[in-house]
């Protein structure tokens, strides 16, 4: 089993992505794909994670994005609003944050569940190491923007994964 030794670094979800997380990530894919293999007695493949796998906690996640945007969505015209309107809008987002928030801290859980289930099946998978990461990028989220750029990551990841030839499990016939 090939190894992943990059550290993820907090900057990418709470300030911008740049250079460094595009290489970051496109190992992470390669990684999960399970491409490269350290140990001749197991087979290419065997410990990647599925498109499925991704795609169900991927789902959730734009689940939440989708609330958290509901909730924080600014009036196109709030520039021109008088100072008090203006407070009383961001008083009402951030009022509005544990709707989103709560569902996105849950999201902890059910890809512990996922994980769990993957590891059951297969104690060498990559997916407790993808769970790692991105538990790890989870907790740098504290406000809307963060949550933008996490998306952007989890993207990046099924992007390429894809790439790297990233595909669900043959089914048994």
């Amino acid at each position: 089993m090939a190894s992943f030794n990059l550290k993820f670094q907090s900057k990418w979800i709470e300030k911008n992505i740049d250079d460094e997380f595009l290489n970051y990530v496109e190992k992470l894919g390669l990684f999960l794909c399970d491409k490269e293999n350290d140990n001749e007695n197991t087979k290419l493949g065997y410990n990647a994670i599925t498109v499925t796998q991704l795609r169900n906690i991927f789902s959730e996640v734009k689940r939440i994005e989708q609330k958290m945007q509901n909730f924080t969505r600014i009036p196109d015209d709030f520039d021109e609003l008088k100072t008090e309107d203006k407070d009383k809008i961001k008083a009402t987002i951030e009022n509005e944050k544990p709707k989103w928030y709560s569902d996105f801290l849950m999201l902890r859980a059910k890809l512990a569940y996922n994980t769990g289930r993957v590891i059951e099946k297969n104690r060498t998978s990559n997916m407790k190491k993808f769970s790692d990461i991105m538990v790890e990028a989870m907790s740098s989220v504290k406000a809307p923007h963060h949550l933008d750029n996490f998306v952007k990551f989890f993207e990046a990841i099924i992007a390429f994964h894809k790439v790297y030839g990233g595909k669900d499990a043959e089914r048994k016939k």
